[in-house]
């Protein structure tokens, strides 16, 4: 999962789909700056959906993960977002890529 465009915020951690990815926003920024911004992967936006009351709003979404090579994997998407002086901040964001329930535990 590509995570290297997250914002540097203090407190703030990512998980990625391995069972050791979990990284703090320091640890993101420091990668991007080494790593030259990215492994490749891009977000596609597809369906979507917001919900705003007052300045609280929460979002979800369907879309794909694609790689250079052509490869591509479903993805689904939700946020939470704050209104704070006049502009909308996430303050919580999932992503997932889907497994069937039979597989779970196979």
């Amino acid at each position: 999962m590509s995570c290297l465009r997250s914002p540097s915020v203090p407190g703030r951690s990512i998980s990625g789909t391995g069972a050791e990815e979990w990284w703090t926003s320091t640890q993101v920024v420091d990668a991007a700056a080494t790593a030259g911004g990215g492994d490749g992967i891009r977000v596609v936006a597809g369906d979507t959906g917001i919900h705003v009351q007052g300045d609280i709003a929460w979002a979800e979404g369907r879309g794909r993960f694609t790689r250079a090579d052509g490869a591509e994997r479903p993805v689904r998407v939700t946020g939470v977002l704050v209104r704070e002086d006049g502009r909308w901040k996430v303050v919580q964001s999932h992503a997932s890529i889907g497994v069937p329930n039979a597989d779970i535990f196979g």
